[in-house]
């Protein structure tokens, strides 16, 4: 858990609590999971394309899935999302491949 020192400015104190908490690409994606249930991150960025079309709300892919990991293995705190222990194979480029089903922890 990240802390000042005390030698540090009140403005170093101050800050601390912001640093702990999720970004908005993370709260969006923390919402279609629960919203929609455990899902590939696949099927998590078009869900996502689709439930926020704004320009503002735009994030690429691998954007959405480093999201997604930060949710997986916080600096600080538990997972609030985590490997629900299933997989899906999907088509790639030249072979299919297997892909994480994610679920909200709590």
């Amino acid at each position: 858990m990240p802390s000042a020192r005390r030698s540090d400015p009140e403005s170093s104190h101050e800050a601390v609590p912001e640093s702990q908490s999720i970004s908005a690409v993370q709260e969006r994606v923390m919402f279609l999971l629960h919203q929609y249930g455990p899902m590939h991150d696949r099927a998590l960025i078009s869900r996502y394309r689709s439930y926020y079309p704004l320009p503002e709300q735009w994030a690429s892919d691998q954007s959405i899935r480093s999201r997604r990991s930060e949710l997986c293995h916080p600096k600080h705190g538990q997972p609030k999302v985590r490997f629900a222990g299933d997989w899906v194979w999907l088509p790639g480029k030249k072979r299919d491949r297997r892909h994480r089903i994610w679920e909200v922890t709590a």
